[in-house]
């Protein structure tokens, strides 16, 4: 650990873990809290969907396919965080 302090790897190690886990864990959980647009943007979407029933089914898939590509990217770029302070 030369040219290193032991203190500053701990804290910037366990802060861009905790960090990542949190978001994560948030975007697992996606957000529960609706606002105004929101609202309307759902009752809209309602109607349309009423007479696409159909394609709801292939819609959901790919949503999750988003996040879990999403979920991925985020994992792979704190993994490179991570290296470059392991090699600082």
């Amino acid at each position: 650990m030369e040219g290193r302090c032991k203190y500053c790897y701990d804290y910037y190690e366990t802060g861009i873990k905790n960090n990542v886990k949190s978001f994560i864990n948030r975007l697992e959980k996606g957000a529960n809290i609706l606002t105004e647009d929101d609202i309307d943007i759902d009752e809209d979407n309602e109607n349309e969907n009423n007479n696409n029933n159909n394609n709801n089914d292939d819609d959901e898939v790919e949503n999750l396919n988003l996040v879990l590509s999403e979920k991925d990217k985020i994992e792979q770029e704190f993994t490179d965080k991570l290296v470059n302070v392991l090699n600082w």
